[in-house]
């Protein structure tokens, strides 16, 4: 069982990309948990989705899919773990998973992504959100 609580410094993180216009949930902090797999991050608090306003599939949109291109990178460089571009844990191609705690996500695999050119790239990431 994790003992992890959010730190004001995270939660800091998702009040920034409201103000950017950008949609926060899946966290207590930011409204309610919905259903995800079990041992998700979500659950205990160490994991945030971020999505483009207007409900669209951001990896497809020109502007925003390039936005988030950039985010992931910043938050990956940040220590972040990050689900963008994927199938693997669900649709990561419609928002953008940012897991902000240091622990395990419950269901850690290899998985292959798609950059933003095409080019299949490995990477060790959680599987679940």
């Amino acid at each position: 069982m994790s003992s992890y609580k959010p730190t004001e410094e995270e939660i800091n993180l998702g009040k920034y990309l409201q103000s950017q216009g950008i949609m926060v949930s899946e966290h207590p902090a930011f409204g309610t948990v919905g259903k995800h797999v079990p041992g998700s991050a979500h659950y205990r608090g160490e994991a945030i989705d971020i999505n483009a306003p207007g409900g669209i599939r951001e990896a497809e949109d020109p502007v925003w899919g390039k936005k988030f291109d950039d985010l992931a990178a910043q938050l990956r460089a940040s220590g972040y773990k990050v689900l963008w571009r994927t199938n693997t844990g669900g649709d990561h191609f419609n928002h953008l998973h940012a897991q902000i705690g240091s622990g395990e996500s419950g269901h850690e695999s290899t998985q292959q992504t798609t950059s933003p050119t095409g080019a299949s790239q490995m990477q060790q990431t959680p599987s679940a959100t």
